[in-house]
């Protein structure tokens, strides 16, 4: 194995990214969250390097979960990932609906992983990079939720 393909694993593997965020990250703040089944609308909410994230989220059933919200920015603090998910696996929580939001960048990525980590299919959320949010899409999400997660970055200032 070379050594740059060896730094990249390890780093894959200590901070959990998936290969989908395209990001080497320099810092990472990483917190369990408890995601609670009370059937109201909840939210998280964290910040970094002058990124923010946010997850806001309604479930029903079964117990609270530890869940691991996890951000993460470049070395140059213009690209800056945001994840949340189920730190042991599968989630037995019905989600009916969720939103995911970055402030600080324009969204270029969003990723949604249902049940047993598998991809959601693309009619059950939406990416919406003007409104920079990855979320569920009513009447469509199948109420299955393993990970989200949204990639951000920051837009060059103009002189």
């Amino acid at each position: 194995m070379q050594p740059n393909l060896q730094y990249l694993l390890c780093i894959f593997y200590l901070f959990g990214y998936s290969a989908s965020s395209n990001i080497d990250p320099d810092e990472v703040r990483a917190e369990t969250i408890d995601v609670r089944p009370l059937g109201k609308r909840i939210t998280e909410e964290k910040d970094l390097e002058g990124f923010t994230c946010s997850f806001t989220y309604q479930a029903e059933g079964g117990t609270d979960e530890q869940w691991l919200m996890k951000l993460s920015v470049d070395e140059t603090k213009t690209q800056f990932a945001c994840s949340v998910e189920r730190e042991s696996g599968m989630s037995y929580l019905y989600f009916e609906n969720f939103i995911m939001t970055g402030k600080g960048g324009k969204t270029v990525e969003g990723t949604v992983l249902g049940s047993q980590g598998k991809p959601l299919e693309a009619e059950e959320y939406k990416v919406d990079i003007p409104g920079n949010t990855v979320s569920s899409v009513e009447g469509k999400f199948q109420h299955m939720l393993d990970k989200v997660e949204i990639v951000l970055k920051k837009q060059k200032e103009e002189l």
